[in-house]
């Protein structure tokens, strides 16, 4: 093993940095935010043609101030045709027949924009009795409306009371419905002074069978089986007739940049609207699920810079999760997550609330392939203090869902609530040599969209290029093209041998001891050194300069093997396994050649010299090197790293 230190006697200067801080929090205006006017972008665009746009607007402004105080809101949007929703449409009276297990039943139900909507204490009252009776209960002070599936129903009067046969305004509105212990945005449309739901909305969250029969006129409700949507000729036209609803009401795949003034490399990005959309075989049935995972819009308002800069930014219920099946012709509802985290207190998801600066968040969700061949939906949550730091495991066995929690709480690894050893939790966290899917949908730490591809590697398109091959392939419905859409897949032994040890340098830096040579502040990143065909992990701990530390790993016998570690530099590559430790700071500068050979890291020198005054650094190609890149490191608490090594992201289709 070697161990390179290195010395250069270099002194920190923080005078100058301490003074414009000063400087800019004094003359810092306050921002407010302004959600970008959708009108700009709401353009038809047909499927075949479906292109990137950017749209530059001013939404963040200074305060009684005029002039560009920021860099602005860019987003890139992607518009299906025919997505501008009608936000007051005329409503009329449900001319249709309706069978409640066979029997006529007469509601106050209006219909319009091709659906069928009901109050929902009606179809509570109708239902009450059945196998598919739920309760209705509201908070006033929270305006959340909690049901409660198999429980009777309790009238308050007024049920089934007729509003007549006119025609009437609908004016749009979203309510919260709570169903075991999950909280569910719905659209509504208030009529009258009541609040009508969709039918197949409520149909869905209650899972009770919904039919229509167009040659009789006639809806029915069947509450002996549960729910599908559609009678769709093909599994691709379903899919693409439930991404379309959902870009109705959420929006399509967006991606929003946030910068400020006088901090132009600083900033958040993050994905809105339906931003995931993949096909994957969640039961094992061999038939392709839809997975989904969009924003409902839920942001929640936070400020930087001890609040003088206030934005919006997603919050633990922004993402949502969806996944749908295609049987029989329709399509059936296998799992909704309201939440791509579960605890309130979770670093990502805690906001201060006076200051993001001190806390950072960032968004992630990932899919394995576990030993039985089926995708696992992972979702994670830790504090940076190490009271918390969990994982939560999602996917089918048999024919039903399994979660696995998985804890590290009071000093004690738990799985489901009860203790387990170190080898089973980490076999559960991160033992999968297969990654179906990484995706980043929020990211408060490292600034826009472009300084996370410029400092961390990581592209968006890399979401959404998958998202649009998806999106393209299924608008194809009624003429399926011969190509796969080719989404990402990350192979290999060496993914799960890298993930337990980036995990163990996770839990220490949540102060949970598994080794004693772990470390702190730390990303890491997959590089062939010795180009074997088997990629290095390099973990990359420190900040800045001379508290730099790279730590390397290589697989050796079906193992992860440490082979030392370099200080003080920056990591430069080339395509051919060159990698180069560059360091040019403080009037110094040195650069090394680092070569793997078996389980150790070899340096061979190549310059070292001072400049002076204003003299500039020297490049790698004046000292023979041409070729050579910046090797970015990601974020050590999302595998993105390992899914996007040696893949290009999928800008077009």
């Amino acid at each position: 093993m070697v161990i390179i230190m290195k010395q250069t006697g270099a002194r920190r200067r923080m005078v100058g940095a301490v003074l414009v801080a000063l400087m800019l929090l004094a003359i810092a205006p306050t921002y407010s935010w302004a959600k970008p006017n959708t009108a700009l972008i709401n353009e038809a665009i047909t499927r075949e043609t479906v292109q990137s746009k950017v749209v530059m607007t001013d939404a963040l402004h200074g305060s009684g101030e005029t002039g560009d105080y920021i860099s602005g809101v860019s987003y890139n949007t992607y518009v299906p045709e025919d997505l501008n929703a009608n936000q007051s449409p005329t409503a009329d009276p449900t001319s249709s027949k309706i069978l409640i297990d066979g029997q006529d039943t007469t509601f106050d139900a209006y219909h319009f924009d091709g659906s069928n909507y009901f109050k929902l204490r009606d179809l509570a009252f109708m239902l009450d009795g059945t196998a598919k009776q739920f309760s209705v209960d509201y908070n006033e002070d929270t305006q959340v409306i909690t049901l409660t599936p198999g429980e009777a129903y309790i009238p308050i009067g007024g049920e089934m009371d007729s509003k007549g046969n006119d025609s009437q305004s609908a004016f749009l509105s979203h309510i919260i419905l709570s169903i075991d212990g999950k909280n569910h945005q719905i659209t509504a449309y208030n009529i009258g002074g009541y609040n009508y739901i969709k039918l197949r909305d409520i149909a869905s969250l209650i899972d009770f069978g919904v039919g229509w029969n167009g040659n009789t006129d006639t809806i029915t409700i069947d509450t002996g089986t549960g729910y599908t949507l559609g009678d769709f000729s093909s599994m691709e036209q379903a899919y693409y007739y439930k991404y379309r609803e959902l870009a109705e009401k959420y929006g399509t795949h967006t991606v929003y940049d946030v910068s400020f003034a006088y901090y132009e490399s600083s900033g958040h990005s993050y994905l809105g609207g339906v931003c995931v959309v993949n096909l994957l075989d969640f039961n094992g049935d061999g038939v392709q699920d839809l997975f989904v995972v969009y924003s409902n819009g839920q942001l929640k308002r936070v400020s930087e810079n001890y609040g003088s800069q206030i934005f919006e930014f997603p919050s633990k219920d922004t993402y949502e999760i969806e996944i749908w099946t295609y049987t029989d012709g329709g399509l059936k509802l296998l799992l909704h997550e309201t939440s791509v985290s579960f605890d309130d207190s979770s670093y990502y998801f805690f906001f201060c609330p006076n200051d993001l600066f001190s806390l950072r968040n960032r968004v992630s969700i990932t899919i394995f392939e576990n030993a039985d061949g089926l995708p696992v939906v992972q979702i994670h949550c830790f504090d940076k203090n190490g009271e918390v730091y969990e994982y939560e495991n999602i996917y089918f066995s048999g024919d039903a869902i399994t979660r696995d929690r998985l804890s590290y709480k009071d000093q004690v690894f738990q799985m489901n609530d009860s203790e387990t050893t170190w080898d089973i939790w980490i076999e559960n966290a991160a033992g999968y040599d297969k990654i179906l899917l990484s995706a980043l949908l929020a990211d408060s730490w490292s600034g826009t969209s472009a300084s996370l591809l410029e400092g961390y590697g990581i592209d968006y398109n890399y979401t959404l290029g998958q998202t649009r091959r998806t999106i393209s392939y299924l608008s194809r419905w009624d003429e399926v093209p011969d190509w796969i859409p080719n989404w990402f897949i990350a192979e290999g032994e060496y993914i799960s041998l890298y993930m337990k040890e980036l995990q163990r340098s996770n839990l220490f830096f949540c102060g949970i001891e598994v080794s004693e040579k772990y470390f702190t502040n730390h990303h890491y990143a997959l590089y062939d050194i010795d180009q074997d065909g088997i990629p290095e992990l390099i973990l990359y701990e420190g900040s800045s300069g001379a508290g730099t530390h790279f730590h390397f790993y290589t697989i050796i016998d079906g193992e992860a093997v440490y082979c030392g570690n370099y200080t003080r530099a920056s990591l430069y590559v080339n395509d051919d396994g060159g990698l180069i430790a560059f360091h040019r700071r403080m009037g110094t500068y040195y650069a090394d050649f680092l070569s793997l050979e078996g389980a150790e890291i070899e340096v061979t020198f190549i310059a070292y010299g001072q400049v002076f005054g204003y003299s500039p650094y020297p490049e790698l190609n004046e000292f023979g090197y041409e070729g050579y890149r910046y090797l970015p490191f990601c974020p050590p608490d999302i595998p993105l790293g390992f899914y996007t090594y040696n893949q290009s992201p999928d800008i077009h289709y």
